[in-house]
């Protein structure tokens, strides 16, 4: 008040962490505190991950770089993904001041260069929109700063260009074309201050419209926004302050109790609703129930109306002020340096740990079936080349073994076996498992993403001719009585992910390359007297199994199942289960394997 028009920077600052900290810290000490009890270890690593983003102002930034968009599934997921708003507007805090510094020194016209700053990050946001970078609109701070400088440009002029925009108002009242539309809406004259009333309605209305407009046609799917339609809400929300409080709707319903209430609390309840209906979709691995999102919504508001009215207060208010902005900016840099150190050290600690208890109780992922045994690397040593799983008995080698033999050939889920199959108590029989990762189990086949690439082939060429060698060998055993055949269905399917290795220039098509590879394979098993079990496609889970751990706080069991439906009409199941029915109609020697007799009943498949 004693310098008008004139800002100190320090006190500027003090007062924005006054004014946002105190809410914001509450807030991270809530979710640190409930990520240590109910959250899962790679859970709470992330939660330490964005706490110590939103803690230093750069969530956004952040978010950008783990390449997520804002409106995907996991966004449910993240309880402080709201924070990359606030991420901008304390990015563009720091940018905006200097700006209008360099301004100020420069002597140069505020309001054009104010213009010129707006458009320049319009249309930053824009073109890259237009380019389908919706991430980097979204997130990036100079394309986001726009919404922020039109609020400045409206300030500026209503502050500062008060004169001409009085006479604009008087011209736009006094005009004959004013008088005309007033009389044929109205049937009669207005008086100066009712014109005047009725462009601030006009205008209220607009922007009203202009809000729900953009409610209605902005889509989180569209890959249009934010670009050129996050000009209908900024400009809606411009029209609605710019009419000022002689507007009706702003005089009666924005002025009343009930909005200026929210109004007081929009800051806090912004940062409380968020964590906790997120939180809700972590602890019960879904969308939680209804009454359970309504009462999240009730405890943010409630939050948020304690937050403003008893923590608020005592921070921003009274003496010692810069006192109070140190000891806050103290504070919120330790949850930061927190968060970084547990998402550095204290998870990668935790998992290490974890791990090596699990490889002592032979538990491991590579322990279960990722085996790769120095008796078949010895036998073959091309297995080293990818991440496969090769396991042989050794007893298997011995000549003087009288136990029959097992063979499983596929890619990853024939490796799946080899776990149960040789711990099986009492097992009067011999395994051995040969997957490698995409391969199709047929001879004289590979299968991989792009395996026919000219860049790719080589490779799958060398892995495939030592699986084929591994097959061949299984033929002339005559201790191998039963051959196990599992493929993953939707990896061969693809028009480029198939090639026959024996006829590298084959014309065929995905379909004609299938029938001819389970062809030439049950030919052969068939010639050396193999029983063959054809494993059909396994049930996947289109959900994520956290979805059935129990934890604390969850009010559901667990959605530990999904709709039959969903694995029966998955096309590549019926394309490869089809295709080997039909292929072995004509042997006696196979017999199929469907486990969702196992996993699912007519309804539904379980976890």
């Amino acid at each position: 008040p004693k310098t008008p028009g004139k800002v100190n920077i320090i006190d500027f600052y003090v007062r924005r962490i006054k004014r946002s900290f105190p809410a914001l810290i509450s807030v991270l000490l809530f979710c640190i505190v409930i990520g240590n009890i109910a959250f899962l270890p790679d859970e709470y690593n992330k939660l330490a991950k964005h706490i110590f983003g939103g803690s230093t102002y750069i969530s956004n930034i952040m978010l950008f770089k783990e390449s997520g968009e804002y409106f995907n599934e996991s966004s449910n997921l993240k309880p402080l993904l709201h924070l990359w708003s606030l991420g901008v507007e304390e990015q563009f805090y720091i940018v905006f001041p200097i700006f209008l510094w360099l301004l100020y020194k420069s002597k140069l016209n505020f309001l054009f260069c104010l213009i010129i700053f707006t458009l320049i990050s319009f249309f930053l946001n824009k073109n890259a929109v237009t380019h389908g970078l919706t991430s980097k609109a979204f997130y990036m701070p100079w394309m986001r700063f726009w919404e922020l400088s039109s609020g400045a440009i409206l300030a500026y002029a209503v502050n500062y260009y008060s004169d001409f925009i009085s006479s604009l108002k008087d011209k736009i009242t006094n005009s004959k074309t004013t008088d005309l539309i007033t009389k044929i809406i109205f049937s009669s004259r207005f008086t100066k201050e009712n014109k005047q009333n009725l462009i601030a309605n006009a205008l209220s209305f607009f922007g009203i419209a202009t809000i729900i407009i953009g409610y209605a046609v902005i889509r989180a799917d569209s890959g249009k926004f934010p670009g050129a339609l996050a000009l209908v809400p900024v400009v809606g929300a411009l029209l609605i302050i710019a009419a000022g409080p002689s507007a009706i709707f702003n005089r009666y319903v924005l002025s009343s109790r009930i909005f200026v209430f929210f109004g007081l609390i929009s800051y806090p309840l912004y940062l409380w609703h968020w964590p906790l209906i997120s939180i809700g979709y972590i602890i019960e691995g879904q969308k939680p129930y209804a009454w359970i999102r309504a009462i999240a919504v009730i405890l943010s508001i409630l939050l948020a109306t304690g937050t403003y009215f008893f923590i608020e207060p005592p921070l921003r208010y009274g003496k010692h002020l810069k006192v109070k902005a140190v000891a806050l900016l103290l504070v919120l840099t330790a949850i930061g340096t927190y968060g970084f150190t547990e998402y550095k050290y204290q998870y990668t600690q935790k998992i290490n740990t974890n791990l090596q208890l699990s490889k002592e109780k032979d538990r491991t992922f590579e322990a279960a079936y990722r085996i790769q045994d120095n008796t078949c690397l010895s036998k073959y040593p091309n297995w080293k080349v990818q991440d496969t799983g090769c396991y042989i008995d050794p007893e298997s080698l011995d000549v003087n073994s009288n136990k029959n033999i097992i063979a499983v050939f596929g890619d990853s889920k024939a490796e799946h076996f080899m776990y149960g199959l040789k711990n099986l108590p009492n097992r009067d029989y011999l395994v051995q498992t040969y997957g490698i990762s995409y391969k199709v189990p047929f001879y004289k086949m590979t299968s991989g993403p792009n395996a026919n690439n000219i860049n790719n082939i080589q490779f799958y060429l060398k892995t495939s001719s030592e699986w084929d060698r591994a097959f061949e060998d299984a033929l002339h055993n005559e201790k191998v009585k039963v051959v196990i055949l599992s493929h993953s269905a939707g990896v061969s399917r693809n028009s480029n992910s198939i090639v026959d290795t024996s006829n590298l220039n084959s014309k065929f098509s995905v379909e004609q390359l299938h029938r001819v590879g389970a062809k030439r394979t049950f030919d052969l098993l068939k010639q050396f007297n193999k029983q063959v079990i054809v494993v059909q496609e396994t049930p996947y889970l289109p959900i994520d199994p956290k979805k059935c751990v129990m934890r604390k706080f969850r009010i559901s069991a667990g959605n530990c199942s999904f709709d039959r439906k969903i694995f029966d009409n998955f096309e590549a199941r019926k394309f490869y289960d089809g295709i080997m029915q039909d292929a072995a109609k004509n042997y006696d020697n196979i017999t199929f394997l469907d486990l969702s007799k196992y996993l699912c009943d007519e309804k539904y498949c379980y976890l």
